[in-house]
């Protein structure tokens, strides 16, 4: 007799089969479909396929568009929760439990998973221009990954942002040798990116809105302006300190062409990355080779040279990274021509390559100078340093602020004296824009600075005054207004009076400039202590080293320094590599850790040429001083012929004993310490100027230890003649009590040492 099913045993039966068909997916076996009396079952419970390891997957309908989507999981139960998800959310759909904009959301969140900060990042990262692809994965590793770091999209709530900017806020970075907060500017760019990444997965129907709504961080936006020569006065100053520090260059090391590239650059617009990607190839007659043109030399930006583009590409010979204003797309190069002066930088500049034989056709315009590759492209996209090349000319040159002076302020100069031209000549400002190479002219204003310096005088002409306003008859002998200035850029300095009687003002400039000198001495000293080559501390070291007699080829601390320069210079290195880093960066970090390392000892061997004289003088005169006497019976020190000061003189002597004084340290309990080196050898010790001029510290403690070891001598002769134990045992045990305290090894023969 055939059994009859009900729900319930209906119900157990599927629920074997379904329990099958994921083993056999979970060992490999493609599952059968579970069928109900002889026709395969449509639901939801079918084919979980396995597509790899770790990997399972089925085929539904997705209910936004109707079309056939794989839902994946890492396991069987992980694909069906999601398929069973689904089928849930549909019904509830039909039933008015959720709106459609919800359906749509929440299907996508189980066919694709959930989104979280580091998916949409990277949808949004692969989407965009591939120079963008470091930086956006600088970004993630350095300030989103760990806070970010498997949360989901929409917990990204107000208030979490607002944590992660206060995290950020609290962020340091080093930047040549000194520790600073993260910049305002730097939290803008990267929440402005992450901004992007987020409305990309709106448009994607991923999000309904941004989590955090409207918030925005509090600082960021745009810093203090960056300076510009202001006329062509200005850039000329510039030049000059530039040839003069050429010339200095050149008469130690033979090359050296930063006037030109100031030139070339303040003069053509080029960015910092186009000016060191610039070849010979990239100007079209600019030996007159093209009749029609006459004169006139063409250039074509075509590529930039970008950092580590070596090692990106091995198989490149030269940058070929397309400049900023094509973003990669094969549109024709848009011409410029370049002012004469710029042609005659570059024609000096070619027959100073051929002299050294680094020109060739195709070759670079500013090649590298010194290194592994001399006369070769450049293996990253400075052209011009902005700290020790840039700003060290403005400072030559004379010019305000060189502290917001950037290799950029090139193009901001070229942007203000083209726009000067053109506003004097035919007011066309696309012109000016199509020769800056800028998409939008709202970009472009930022570049643009004010003619002169100073207050800016009234632009509007003579006004004519109607008598009617006249209430009051003024004087006829009026004050003669001052003569227009004849310099039209407003470069000449004022006269210190003038015939109004206003008190003259304070020369700015020269106030300007001294704080810029103050600031720059304030760096130099931070950055030399952070290599470890501030002039004070080899000056300590050295008198330590002198007073120790000298031991090894230097002293201890200047290899502690170097040590710690090399490690920081590999630090600093390493940081710029990719993870894990290639042997040909590791390498490079090596480098640069042993040339920290050779920096040091070098800062140390010129100290000491120059100052070693000085300081042994200087240190003879105190072993010169008068010192206490020692009673040879039983070398108990003596005060005798020791100068004694008053109690409340501050200062002490030279010497007193065997202590010289290398300087004075911190107060402690409103008595005045010093620190004292022994003549013993032994590390510097830190005493109490009361006891030093009263006499109750006069060594390192070698004297107590040498009367120990004196008396420790007497009472082995005492035993060594009676054959016994001497009578005075607490004298003994004083004795060898200050023989353990002396690490210093004893002096003399074995045979006089005591036993």
């Amino acid at each position: 007799m055939k059994q009859q099913f009900g729900a319930r045993e209906w119900k157990k039966f599927y629920a074997l089969r379904v329990r099958r068909a994921v083993t056999m997916a979970t060992r490999g076996h493609p599952a059968r479909p579970v069928s109900t009396r002889g026709k395969p079952r449509r639901g939801v419970y079918v084919d979980v396929r396995r597509l790899g390891p770790e990997l399972y997957g089925r085929q539904i309908t997705d209910p936004r568009d109707g079309k056939r989507k794989w839902i994946r999981g890492k396991t069987p139960g992980e694909v069906l929760t999601r398929i069973e998800l689904i089928r849930k959310q549909i019904e509830d759909a039909k039933l008015g439990l959720i709106s459609h904009e919800e359906l749509v959301q929440r299907a996508q969140a189980a066919v694709e998973g959930l989104l979280t900060v580091q998916k949409a990042w990277e949808s949004h990262v692969s989407a965009l221009s591939p120079r963008w692809g470091p930086k956006a994965k600088g970004y993630w590793r350095r300030y989103l990954m760990p806070y970010f770091d498997g949360c989901a999209a929409a917990h990204l709530t107000e208030d979490r942002m607002r944590q992660w900017e206060d995290w950020m806020l609290t962020h340091r970075v080093r930047r040549r040798g000194e520790v600073r907060p993260l910049a305002a500017k730097t939290i803008k760019n990267v929440f402005d990116l992450l901004k992007a990444a987020f409305n990309r997965a709106i448009g994607n129907k991923r999000l309904a809105a941004l989590p955090w709504g409207k918030w925005s961080p509090r600082g960021g936006g745009k810093g203090p302006e960056r300076e510009a020569c202001r006329s062509t006065t200005e850039l000329l100053l510039l030049v000059r300190a530039a040839a003069a520090r050429d010339a200095r260059t050149r008469a130690s090391r033979g090359f050296a062409d930063l006037a030109y590239r100031v030139l070339v650059a303040a003069l053509s617009g080029l960015r910092q990355g186009e000016l060191a990607g610039l070849g010979w190839d990239d100007f079209d007659n600019l030996d007159g080779e093209i009749p029609v043109l006459g004169t006139r030399v063409i250039l074509r930006v075509r590529h930039q040279a970008i950092d580590g583009w070596r090692l990106a590409n091995p198989t490149w010979t030269r940058p070929l990274t397309p400049p900023k204003h094509r973003d990669g797309d094969d549109n024709a190069d848009k011409p410029q021509e370049l002012h004469p002066v710029a042609v005659w930088a570059l024609r000096q500049q070619r027959e100073q390559l051929r002299a050294r034989g680094w020109y060739r056709p195709d070759g670079p315009v500013f090649p590298a100078a010194w290194g592994k590759r001399p006369g070769d492209w450049r293996s990253h996209g400075q052209a011009i340093d902005p700290e020790r090349e840039i700003r060290a000319v403005v400072r030559a040159a004379g010019l305000p602020d060189p502290e917001r002076w950037v290799t950029h302020s090139l193009r901001h100069t070229f942007a203000t004296l083209e726009l000067a031209a053109v506003l004097a000549s035919t007011g066309d400002v696309r012109a000016v824009q199509e020769r800056t190479r800028h998409r939008d002219r709202r970009t472009l204003e930022g570049y643009f600075h004010r003619l002169g310096r100073g207050v800016a005088p009234p632009g509007i002409g003579a006004v004519p005054l109607p008598a009617e306003l006249a209430v009051v008859e003024l004087p006829t002998s009026q004050p003669e207004a001052p003569e227009p200035a004849t310099d039209p850029w407003g470069i000449v300095p004022r006269p210190p009076t003038d015939s109004w009687g206003i008190v003259p003002q304070l020369d700015e400039a020269a106030i300007q400039r001294a704080e810029d000198e103050r600031k720059l001495e304030q760096r130099e000293e931070e950055r030399q202590a952070y290599l470890g080559r501030r002039p004070t501390d080899f000056a300590k070291w050295f008198v330590r080293w002198v007073a120790a007699g000298r031991p090894g080829e230097r002293p201890r601390e200047v290899s502690e320094a170097a040590d710690r320069a090399y490690r920081r210079a590999y630090a600093a290195k390493l940081r710029g590599c990719g993870r894990p880093p290639s042997p040909v960066e590791l390498a490079a970090c090596k480098t640069a850790g042993r040339r920290a390392r050779l920096g040091t000892l070098a800062a140390w061997a010129k100290w000491v040429k120059r100052h070693e004289q000085t300081v042994e003088e200087r240190y003879a005169r105190r072993q010169a001083a008068p010192a206490p006497l020692l009673n040879s019976d039983n070398a108990e020190p003596s005060t005798k012929g020791t100068r004694r000061l008053p109690s409340r003189a501050a200062e002490v002597e030279p010497r007193y004993g065997r202590l010289v004084i290398l300087e004075r340290v911190e107060n402690r309990g409103g008595r005045a310490f010093y620190r004292a080196q022994c003549d013993c050898g032994r590390a510097p010790i830190e005493v109490a100027g009361g006891d030093l001029r009263a006499g109750k510290v006069v060594s390192c403690g070698c004297v107590k230890a040498e009367h120990g070891r004196a008396q420790l001598r007497r009472i082995a002769k005492e035993r060594g003649a009676r054959g016994r134990t001497p009578v005075d045992v607490r004298l003994q045990r004083a004795a060898q009590r200050a023989l353990r305290a002396d690490v210093v090894p004893l002096e003399g023969p074995a045979s006089d040492r005591s036993p």
